[in-house]
């Protein structure tokens, strides 16, 4: 699909991903995004690739269905918030959901709602409610805590 135009920016979220683990992690938070009820239009997808195997070759799989906008940046330095602001600089949506390449979303509505939430309140920030979930091997990583802020996605 073709980048949003700078002028239709209002009301659309910006789906910031960065990427770092497998493409089996990716897939199954782009196949969630597929299913969101929100408009296409109204939401896009930026992807900072840090080396995720095989991540542009699924993210190809993804383009016919979703505004993807995919950056590679090969960088070793593992640092997550130099990755999220070079990726937050290709955003041109009015809000920002930070995503990490394993979150899930399965909530068809979830963008929708986080919309309607933004344009019934003041609110500058939704931290959605939820928990972090195991990794693959059945449990949290010792640095998560289950109701880290980090274990959650954040709409700005």
């Amino acid at each position: 699909m073709a980048p949003l135009p700078l002028t239709s920016r209002k009301g659309v979220i910006s789906c910031v991903i960065c990427a770092g683990r497998p493409a089996t992690f990716l897939n199954g938070l782009l196949e969630d995004l597929t299913q969101q009820t929100l408009p296409r239009d109204m939401f896009e997808v930026i992807i900072h690739d840090n080396n995720a195997p095989g991540a542009k070759t699924l993210v190809d799989t993804f383009t016919p269905r979703l505004q993807i906008n995919y950056m590679n940046d090969p960088d070793e330095s593992g640092r997550i918030g130099r990755f999220r602001n070079n990726t937050l600089q290709k955003a041109q949506g009015e809000f920002i959901l930070f995503l990490d390449d394993d979150t899930r979303i399965p909530q068809p509505g979830f963008l929708t709602g986080a919309l309607e939430h933004f344009n019934s309140t003041s609110a500058d920030i939704i931290m959605p409610a939820g928990q972090g979930r195991p990794s693959s091997e059945g449990k949290l990583p010792g640095f998560l805590d289950t109701y880290s802020f980090a274990a959650r996605c954040i709409l700005y």
